[in-house]
Order: structure tokens, then C-alpha cells, then sequence
């Protein structure tokens, strides 16, 4: 595939992503969700939540749970990361390296809920980030933390063409070795499949 077929194909790939918004979904379920503004406030410092962030959100008169990650969302609702973790504009590498991975949380295929301590962990991640985009934001608003979202999304599936693309170029590479060292003679080597070894020595 030329650089110009990658380039389409890549464009077509993220632009349908975004079109499916899968984020609209994990929007209503937290508007379904009950987490009143109190549930927050009485412990702002252990979510990871700026007092000047939490203000600013309050002044705007924004439902909290609209902004800011909850351990009870993400417990109850683990899809709910793709909403906050988008509002953070966080990598799925970048949360799963600093706190635990959350794409089977965000996919749906999570066989259990996830516990508490770690939800916690995750919650404290994305609001610390929401924090500081917001006190460093002039005049934040709901609408740009929406717009942060999508463009996650985007970024979340660009991420996913990089590894396609890295894995088959390590592949091309691995059976170019392969190739070559089968026409050199003078070079005794096994291939090792699954608990069977097969010699290929001259």
C-alpha cells in the first residue's frame, strides 16, 4: 500500500470512528447515572479535584458528574472512561501506564466490575488532567471538554493504525530473516512451533 492509499484509508478510519459517537451513548448513561454534586464534595482532594477547577465548574452551573470522574461511574458504569478520559485527552497507553488498562472497560468486554480502590486510582487520574485544563483554560466550557472527546477518539483509533502498521512491519522483517536464512547454508537454525521443534540444521 503506497503512502497516498495509507493516507486515505487512515482518513476514512478515524472519520467514521468519530461518526459512529460512541460517545453520545456514554453520555446518556451518565445522565441517567446518580451522582449528585454532593457525592463529590465532600472528599474533592482525594478525586483529584482542583478546588479552582471545582469552582469554575460549579460557577457555570455544570452537574459535576458531567466534568469530573467518579469511582461510583466507573464501577457501575465502566464505559464511562472513554467520556472522561477523553474530556482529559489521555492516551489508553499513557492512563494504562500510570494507572491499570482501561480499553476492555471502555469496549465492554470487562468480565467484572472493576473494584473500588482501582476506580479510585482512574478517577483521580482523569480529574487531576481535567483540573489542569480547566484552571489553565481561559473561560472553559462543557462544549470544549465535548470537543476534547472527539478528538481522543481520534487520536485513540490513530493510535490503533500505528500499532497495525508497526505489527505488520516487524512481521515483513521477521520473515525476511526467515527467507534468508533458509538459502544460507552454512547457517543451522529451528523453527519453534508451539511445543514442537523442527531442525532445519545442514
Amino acid at each position: 500500500m503506497d503512502a497516498m492509499e495509507e493516507s486515505r484509508q487512515r482518513a476514512i478510519r478515524i472519520t467514521t470512528s468519530i461518526m459512529r459517537r460512541v460517545d453520545l451513548g456514554v453520555l446518556a448513561d451518565i445522565r441517567s447515572f446518580d451522582c449528585p454534586r454532593e457525592h463529590y464534595e465532600s472528599d474533592l482532594k482525594t478525586l483529584g479535584i482542583h478546588a479552582d477547577a471545582w469552582k469554575h465548574v460549579i460557577k457555570q452551573k455544570i452537574e459535576p458528574k458531567f466534568v469530573f470522574a467518579h469511582p461510583c461511574i466507573l464501577a457501575k458504569l465502566p464505559k464511562s472512561s472513554l467520556h472522561y478520559r477523553g474530556i482529559s485527552t489521555l492516551s489508553l497507553k499513557r492512563v494504562s501506564s500510570i494507572t491499570v488498562s482501561v480499553k476492555k472497560w471502555e469496549n465492554g468486554t470487562n468480565k467484572q466490575a472493576p473494584d473500588h480502590l482501582t476506580c479510585v486510582r482512574v478517577a483521580c487520574l482523569y480529574n487531576a488532567i481535567i483540573s489542569t485544563i480547566i484552571t489553565n483554560s481561559d473561560n472553559w466550557s462543557i462544549e470544549n471538554g465535548y470537543r476534547n472527546i472527539l478528538a481522543t477518539i481520534g487520536i485513540t483509533e490513530d493510535g490503533k493504525l500505528r500499532n497495525i502498521i508497526g505489527i505488520e512491519g516487524e512481521n515483513y522483517v521477521k520473515q525476511s530473516i526467515l527467507n534468508w536464512l533458509k538459502t544460507e547454508k552454512q547457517i543451522p537454525f529451528e523453527i519453534v512451533k508451539k511445543r514442537h521443534t523442527i531442525s532445519l540444521g545442514r
